[in-house]
């Protein structure tokens, strides 16, 4: 099976005490939804690579907007989620966020969060083994077991329509961005152009060094021997264009040697 990074969204749940003032905690459901690609993760999937200790569960940080660097250099962390609140539903599974609501970025998160200004996460993994199964007509691929690389706060959950797929490692395709991510990837790229630019600036003018000779140099060559009385014959006029073009040749020669 391809190496394919994927998204699936959730929202905070419903239950009445989903949002907990004391602890600065919030419970977020993640259900069991065919997306527009006509594949759905099952709950036991996803229970199970919440709770696995080798890999999700040994650093269970939530990230803002699936960001793993801040351009000021303070952690990107917005809390963390308690693996040991996972629960297992019938067509969802249960977690719930704890906020750092001691650093600026989490008490942001959280008030956004708790006021329900924001209630969408997006969670990022890779599909490892799947099924084809025939619901209602359709071909239904059942992602049975998944590994889990983060779950991270977005302000608009992943759009069904726009799954992120990495067909191999660096390869790309329809990558959801949230705005700051794209507002960095475009100033490197800015920055990126400007450089080859000014490279490739750089290379026309020695390039130009080196085919074209000192003006003045070059004038005086092409008008010696262009004297009028000179040039009565077609005979003339060859032999004196070629005499100037080789001494033009000598001349980029030297240049390029130099």
């Amino acid at each position: 099976m391809d190496k394919t990074l994927l998204h699936i969204k959730a929202f905070i749940a419903e239950e009445k005490q989903a949002i907990d003032e004391s602890t600065h905690s919030i419970l977020f459901t993640i259900p069991e939804i065919v997306d527009r690609s006509d594949e759905i993760v099952t709950a036991e999937a996803i229970y199970k690579a919440i709770i696995d200790k080798n890999t999700f569960a040994a650093n269970p940080i939530c990230l803002p907007c699936h960001q793993h660097r801040l351009e000021g250099g303070e952690p990107p962390c917005v809390g963390s989620w308690d693996v040991a609140s996972a629960k297992q539903l019938k067509n969802a599974v249960n977690i719930r966020l704890n906020f750092a609501f001691q650093t600026k970025l989490g008490e942001a998160y959280w008030s956004n969060y708790s006021n329900k200004h924001m209630r969408a996460i997006s969670i990022g993994f890779s599909s490892e083994e799947s099924h084809v199964e025939n619901k209602g007509g359709k071909q239904i691929t059942v992602i049975t077991l998944i590994e889990l690389f983060e779950m991270s706060c977005v302000a608009v959950g992943c759009n069904q329509g726009a799954l992120s797929k990495l067909k191999s490692v660096g390869e790309w395709q329809d990558f959801e961005l949230s705005k700051e991510v794209e507002n960095e990837l475009r100033k490197i790229a800015e920055k990126i152009f400007e450089e080859k630019s000014a490279e490739l600036r750089a290379e026309i003018e020695d390039l130009k060094t080196l085919i074209i000779p000192d003006s003045g140099e070059l004038a005086e060559l092409l008008l010696s021997g262009n004297d009028s009385e000179s040039h009565t014959s077609a005979g003339k006029n060859k032999k004196s264009g070629q005499s100037t073009l080789t001494q033009i040749l000598k001349v980029i020669e030297k240049h390029r040697s130099n």
